[in-house]
């Protein structure tokens, strides 16, 4: 199997930033280092190595804002029945919105402990 070098990244997951690479983490393939990122996409998630997705939420909003605008140029939101402007925004904003909110939505709370018990307890009934 042949591994591009220079495609493949090492991400040191924890929850406290990593600053520096130890030298037992550090990976060589084909006798060439891999560079350690802090930050990573893939598949157009933005992932950091805290476990954080506050880079990619505001990657997402950043697009689905300026799609918002540029398609406001050709159409006038204001003008359109709201039928048709939420189905326009739910079919051309909302999926640049939620993208990957199945993995990122959980986080956002930050509060496990009650997100756990509201999980058992739902379980439960």
């Amino acid at each position: 199997m042949t591994i591009n070098d220079k495609k493949s990244k090492i991400m040191v997951f924890s929850k406290k930033c990593v600053g520096s690479v130890k030298q037992d983490h550090a990976c060589t393939i084909q006798n060439k280092n891999l560079e350690c990122v802090k930050e990573h996409t893939y598949l157009g998630v933005k992932m950091t190595s805290t476990g954080s997705f506050e880079s990619h939420l505001l990657q997402s909003k950043e697009k689905a804002l300026h799609d918002f605008f540029k398609s406001n140029r050709t159409v006038d939101f204001v003008k359109l029945k709201p039928q048709q402007a939420t189905k326009l925004f739910d079919s051309m904003i909302s999926p640049m919105l939620n993208y990957a909110s199945e993995v990122w939505g959980v986080f956002q709370k930050h509060d496990f402990g009650k997100w756990e018990q509201c999980q058992q307890s739902a379980i439960t009934i």
